[in-house]
């Protein structure tokens, strides 16, 4: 009985040494066997990654229809009123035109700019310059004028008003504009049926009274940032529609435009540098209607460089030396995102593509074995 267990013990270790001796044992990871894919998900991968691209692309989309800066924060201190008036040097009191636009000129407080009032319209804007003085281009209503300056500080807070300085505008006769005759002094003569009758008045075409042409805009000192479309709101009343308009922009460059109708029209210009004393750009408007009536208006407008932006979430106050990490902008760091996804991308590609060649030289040859 002994005899038989131990043949059948030894039977069973030479058909195991026998076994080993055919087949190459070795661990399942490099038997090149077909196995399911538990340990890298792909499609699962893939989804992830798609998720995170759309979360991106919807974040990338709002970011761009943002401001150019995060939060764009305006704010004015009210600061006293001017307590000296502006004045007019020139033209000088009483003085008669025969041709306009005229040129006012004076001097003005430091900081703050002038409106030109003319028979208590307005009728232009100009900055007080360094030199503290001021000159504002302006139409004139035929006959009499009263011209004023009104001085206002830079939080639009208005001083006190110059002394009136009166000056008169006599238009040329026109070619071909009726006279008036004097009366007649003598008796009218008897008709030949020895009656008499009297003389009829004549009665001259009486031409409709048009209403002066007149341009205006509401100032305020504000400003805008190099590039970015300045807005601008003018007025155009009086005298016969349709009015062409010519806008002079104080950058070398002009504007034509046609209003159909009285009323207020929109503009917007672009400039692409600061302008002069305080970054100011002398504008002049001019208007001619279907009469060829015309008149002209001089305003301003301040632009400044664009403040650099000190990164994501910052107030743009920081006054101290440079902090312990950089600061960026809004684009670099969404570029920086889109680089470091980009490359997840590649790399979970690259891993794809690397397993199914394995798999291909693996089905290709069964009996490979592959050395890790």
């Amino acid at each position: 009985m002994k005899k038989q267990i131990k043949k059948r013990a030894i039977s069973k270790r030479s058909k195991l040494f026998k076994t080993t001796q055919r087949w190459k044992l070795s661990h399942h990871i490099h038997t090149g066997r077909l196995l399911p894919h538990t340990h890298t998900s792909y499609p699962a991968l893939a989804m992830v990654v798609l998720c995170v691209g759309v979360l991106m692309g919807g974040l990338s989309q709002v970011s761009s229809a943002a401001p150019p800066n995060d939060i764009a924060v305006t704010a004015s201190i009210i600061g006293p009123a001017p307590t000296s008036a502006a004045t007019i040097d020139s033209p000088a009191d009483g003085t008669r035109f025969t041709a306009k636009p005229v040129t006012v000129t004076g001097t003005c407080p430091a900081d703050t700019y002038v409106e030109l009032i003319r028979n208590g319209i307005a009728s232009g804007v100009a900055i007080c310059q360094a030199d503290l003085t001021y000159s504002i281009l302006t139409d004139l209503f035929d006959g009499v004028n009263a011209l004023q300056s009104q001085v206002y500080n830079t939080t639009d807070v208005p001083g006190p008003i110059s002394s009136t300085v009166t000056v008169y505008y006599d238009p040329p006769v026109q070619p071909g504009a009726p006279t008036t005759s004097q009366p007649s002094t003598g008796q009218p003569k008897p008709s030949s049926g020895g009656t008499t009758t009297p003389s009829q008045p004549n009665q001259p075409n009486q031409a409709a009274v048009v209403p002066p042409l007149l341009l205006q805009t509401e100032f305020s000192y504000t400003g805008h940032f190099v590039g970015d479309p300045a807005d601008f709101k003018f007025t155009v009343s009086g005298g016969q529609a349709p009015y062409a308009i010519s806008i002079d922009w104080g950058d070398g460059t002009t504007k034509l435009l046609t209003v159909e109708q009285s009323g207020a029209f929109d503009v917007e210009h672009i400039y692409k540098s600061t302008g002069g004393f305080s970054g100011s750009y002398k504008i002049t408007v001019s208007a001619a209607d279907a009469l060829r009536n015309e008149t002209i208006l001089q305003t301003l407008t301040l632009i400044a460089d664009k403040p650099i932006a000190n990164g994501l979430g910052s107030t743009g106050f920081d006054k101290g030396g440079p902090g312990l990490l950089p600061k960026f902008n809004r684009d670099f760091i969404v570029g920086l995102i889109w680089s470091a996804y980009t490359m997840v991308v590649l790399m979970v590609l690259s891993f794809w593509l690397g397993e199914r060649h394995e798999l291909n030289i693996l089905k290709s040859n069964p009996r490979r074995s592959h050395r890790a």
